[in-house]
């Protein structure tokens, strides 16, 4: 969990934190190599007083709005990893739009010799995002929450039909 994608109130102290039950799941994929640093400290020393800067367009986005300075945690920790890491091919998830424009551009900006692949959200077996904070959900809003897609699916569906 990165501290600096989260703004003072957020739910960086509640966010939900199951890296024993992701490594199982891709463990049952077959990956064989997870980065998970040890703590905070190891991504940001006490001295750390660099970060990746995505521009005010990023800001002036209604999320960028209301979640001030999260993009740019974001630009930064995903530099970093890639800095690390050093991939040829990094994946990251559609469910996260906007930070996948915003990860498509430092790589395109900065020169980075790596492909971007964005794959499909994926899904609950009734259409419902997979997503940490679906833990916050009461049981009626959970039951609830699908009607989003399941209604973007049948707007879609009547638009194509025209």
């Amino acid at each position: 969990v990165n501290p600096t994608q989260f703004g003072p109130t957020e739910d960086l102290d509640r966010y939900p934190r199951q890296l024993e039950r992701d490594c199982e799941l891709l463990q049952e994929l077959g990956i064989e190599h997870v980065f998970a640093p040890s703590s905070v400290e190891s991504m940001y020393s006490k001295y750390h007083v660099t970060s990746v800067d995505p521009g005010i367009c990023f800001e002036q986005t209604e999320e960028g709005k209301s979640r001030p300075g999260h993009f740019k945690g974001v630009a930064t920790v995903v530099t970093k990893l890639l800095n690390i890491v050093q991939p040829t091919r990094a994946y990251f998830g559609q469910k996260d739009a906007a930070q996948c424009v915003l990860i498509k551009r430092i790589v395109n900006d900065l020169n980075m010799n790596l492909d971007i692949v964005v794959g499909d959200t994926v899904r609950e077996d009734d259409g419902l995002a997979m997503s940490s904070r679906n833990a916050y959900l009461s049981a009626s809003e959970r039951s609830a929450a699908p009607i989003i897609y399941q209604s973007l699916l049948k707007a879609r569906q009547l638009f194509q039909s025209k």
